[in-house]
């Protein structure tokens, strides 16, 4: 099972486990962290660390991130170019979670799952009036 780890600004991270927790349920190898306005760094820093060190990470791990250039994927793209079997995503959505929480246990190889998740988040963003 490829290893997660969910952050972003405020309590993105754990808001968006809780919701997807909630439709699919409890998620094993799965660490949220939520970045606060008083944090700095170095918090972050020892955050990401920390639940990279409480995980399973032998099949790899998906860092899901809320914002490309913000604090909490920048810092995760740190620690990626540092870990090669690290991979970070940035722009995160309920259908990317989902998708990759229903998926992780499957043997695709770690590039294939994190493109193969994006395509289809891509796919769930809809102009709900153009479906009336």
């Amino acid at each position: 099972m490829v290893a997660t780890i969910i952050i972003g600004h405020g309590s993105f991270g754990s808001s968006i486990l809780d919701s997807a927790e909630m439709i699919i349920g409890k998620q094993q190898n799965i660490k949220a962290i939520n970045f606060l306005k008083d944090d700095s760094l170095n918090d972050i820093d020892q955050r990401i660390q920390q639940a990279l060190s409480q995980l399973d990470t032998d099949n790899g791990v998906i860092i899901l991130t809320d914002l490309m250039g913000g604090t909490p994927f920048n810092r995760s793209m740190v620690k990626a170019a540092e870990n090669s079997s690290i991979r970070v995503i940035a722009g995160v959505n309920m259908p990317l979670v989902i998708e990759l929480l229903n998926q992780r246990t499957s043997c695709i190889a770690l590039d294939t799952l994190v493109q193969d998740i994006i395509q289809s988040s891509r796919e769930m963003i809809v102009f709900g009036n153009k479906l009336i």
